[in-house]
């Protein structure tokens, strides 16, 4: 499947459709994962992929659909980094109320 149609001169309406869809990738986001912070991050961490993969002169066929599915990846990167993060302290016996993050609550996900 091929995301980037190249077309002359089309590199503006390519961002501005791109970030049309902020809002709708944000609440996606929140729906994925209850911490708003954390998905507000993740939200922006795929639109910037997005951004920084394209090209001058190239236009998005279907953002929602490549913002979608990096989203999704980093939400599944997250979840395995917490995973992780989990066991980690679990074998050094750290208690599993305390964050490794101070300041910061556990990641609650939506299912």
């Amino acid at each position: 499947m091929e995301t980037f149609a190249h077309h002359e001169g089309a590199a503006g309406r390519g961002l501005e459709s791109l970030l049309a869809e902020r809002d709708w990738l944000r609440g996606l986001a929140r729906r994925l994962i209850a911490d708003q912070v954390a998905a507000d991050d993740l939200a922006e961490e795929a639109l910037l992929q997005v951004l920084q993969r394209g090209e001058s002169g190239w236009t998005l066929e279907r953002p929602r659909a490549l913002l979608a599915t990096i989203l999704r990846r980093k939400r599944a990167s997250l979840l395995r980094a917490e995973s992780s993060r989990k066991r980690r302290e679990q074998q050094r016996g750290l208690p599993p109320e305390l964050p490794a993050t101070v300041g910061r609550p556990p990641l609650r996900v939506v299912v």
